[in-house]
């Protein structure tokens, strides 16, 4: 079987599908599994790395033609890392390697009646706006209130008459009350002017400001001081830990950020194949040697195929030993050219032959792939 994965076109982001091309009918209830290399965690249907073998059913999968396609949500492609090498099971047949690249390619799933799924355009996968309801006219404004009409003026007392006629005892006595009245209204006005009005017309002017204070005595003038020595030169022990090398797995990531040259790979990885590298230097070799082994180079399928061999004696980091695996590689170097693979397998078959005499079922299914 061969294994590829690609970005699922019926979706604007975030789906993918698993292509198995050369598959057996996968029948009613199909599973599949995914096993990280490094670590030998399986994943599982809620997107959780496990100690321990878990099934992850098949949603929506189509056969045609000797070719199954799974799709996958977002929850599973997020913890797919290209950095990592996967391995991946359908119904439990033999694993094969799942390579994740980069960046994932854009396929087309195809639909039931037989055709190719269109791809969805951006406009097709938006929501429609809801319509927005027409606003309620506005009521109309209400009348203005009419202006409140002016009070009354107070009737002035008519001036006394000088004639001659004779003054009713009733009117001399309106006449007295009203002038009193007025009397007290400009008494009482004038003694508003005098003590409201007067002192807020003759408010004190604002102070001037506080004198400017008086000049500073000009300071005396320093001794001259003596010139600072110049310090001591850093130690070449100092130096050294001011400069601390970066670990080489942060150097191999950054390597592969980009469009990396196997064979530049390859001689990035190759001086750290050493017994005394340490785990963070054998994983950055791996992630190396892994790229270029999958871009086809045939000396970096060799030492791939040595991280999974038990046999190897070189420091694997967290790479944990996968006969499968190294079987595979093995296969590869040797279709390519590299005589050293093809003993190395022989080696590997002898070990496998040597547990499969004792019983082990495991090796006798390996025997089987060699």
């Amino acid at each position: 079987m061969q294994v590829s994965i690609a970005n699922d076109g019926r979706f604007a982001s975030g789906h993918a599908f698993i292509t198995v091309q050369d598959c057996p009918p996968p029948g009613d209830t199909p599973w599949f599994y995914l096993r990280r290399a490094s670590d030998r965690m399986y994943l599982s249907a809620n997107a959780r790395w496990l100690n321990t073998l878990e099934r992850i059913p098949v949603c929506g999968g189509l056969y045609r033609d000797s070719t199954y396609y799974i799709p996958i949500g977002p929850e599973i492609l997020s913890e797919l890392d290209s950095l990592e090498n996967h391995v991946f099971s359908l119904n439990g047949l033999d694993p094969v390697a799942l390579e994740i690249p980069p960046v994932l390619p854009t396929g087309l799933f195809p639909d039931t009646t037989g055709a190719v799924g269109a791809v969805l355009s951006p406009s097709a996968t938006r929501l429609q706006p809801t319509p927005v309801p027409e606003p309620e006219p506005e009521p109309a404004p209400e009348p203005e209130p009419e202006p409140e009409s002016a009070p009354e003026p107070v009737a002035q007392a008519a001036p006394l008459s000088m004639g001659t006629a004779e003054v009713t005892k009733q009117g001399s006595g309106k006449g007295l009350l009203i002038a009193i009245v007025i009397l007290v209204l400009l008494a009482l006005g004038a003694a508003l002017y005098f003590f409201v009005l007067r002192d807020k017309g003759e408010e004190p002017a604002p102070q001037p400001a506080a004198s400017e204070p008086a000049q500073a005595k000009p300071e005396e003038p320093k001794p001259l001081q003596s010139e600072p020595k110049p310090q001591d030169a850093p130690k070449p022990e100092q130096a050294s830990e001011a400069a601390a090398p970066t670990p080489f797995l942060s150097t191999a990531r950054q390597h592969l950020q980009g469009n990396a040259d196997p064979a530049q790979s390859l001689s990035l990885a190759k001086p750290m194949r050493t017994m005394e590298a340490d785990s963070n230097t054998s994983d950055g070799a791996f992630l190396l040697i892994e790229d270029a082994a999958q871009k086809g180079n045939a000396e970096a399928m060799f030492l791939l195929a040595q991280y999974y061999d038990p046999a190897s004696t070189l420091p694997r980091g967290s790479i944990q030993p996968d006969v499968s695996q190294a079987v595979q590689w093995y296969k590869k170097a040797a279709q390519n050219g590299i005589a050293e693979a093809d003993a190395a397998l022989k080696a590997l078959k002898a070990q496998l032959e040597q547990k499969a005499a004792s019983g082990d079922a495991e090796a006798k299914r390996l025997l089987q792939n060699i």
